[in-house]
């Protein structure tokens, strides 16, 4: 019988999980997070087609949907919602995980996601480089939108547009989707 070794490190541990394991390491604490809701699953269907569409139209890389794992660093690998890899930066996509920054990422906040996706995570993302990060909120009455690009330098967000409800993907050439279409 073949022995496995203990684990000694949370990240570790994570790697462990089960397949399909609704789980993020964050900060080097995992955090176990329900299934989505059901507005919450009709938004990111509703994005992964249309947005799914222009990509697969204009050949621009690859879209993915949670859960999918990746790893920022030996600390954090997040399962994002969405996300977006151009052909240019298609070298980070590895069978078992994502391994690097993707172009973009969709985060749909649902409570008790909320502190980490504009917390924690967003600090890391806008720390790693990360392009264009979208955080869509249907925890008001109609769908709104917030994005944040990375500046110049690489490393440090700029709020685009908040409480919109016209999505503006600024990493697919201004792609505009009516959230209120979902």
């Amino acid at each position: 019988m073949e022995t496995q070794a203990i684990p000694r490190t949370i990240k570790q541990v994570f790697d462990m999980l089960p397949q399909g394991t609704l789980a993020q390491l964050i900060n080097n604490n995992i955090i176990m997070s329900p299934a989505p809701t059901e507005a919450h699953q009709r938004m990111s269907m509703f994005l992964s087609i249309e947005i799914g569409s222009y990509i697969k139209k204009n050949k621009l890389g690859r879209l993915y949907a949670s859960p999918i794992d990746v790893e920022i660093n030996n600390h954090n690998v997040y399962q994002p919602d969405l996300l977006f890899i151009s052909n240019e930066n298609a070298g980070i996509i590895h069978q078992k995980r994502i391994y690097g920054i993707p172009d973009l990422i969709i985060e749909i906040l649902s409570a008790g996601t909320d502190e980490y996706d504009l917390g924690k995570k967003l600090e890391e993302y806008e720390k790693s480089g990360l392009r264009e990060y979208i955080v869509i909120d249907l925890m008001q009455k109609k769908p709104t939108a917030r994005a944040f690009l990375s500046d110049i330098s690489g490393i440090r967000f700029n709020l685009e547009y908040e409480n919109s409800p016209v999505l503006t993907i600024r990493t697919l050439n201004n792609l505009q989707i009516n959230l209120e279409e979902y």
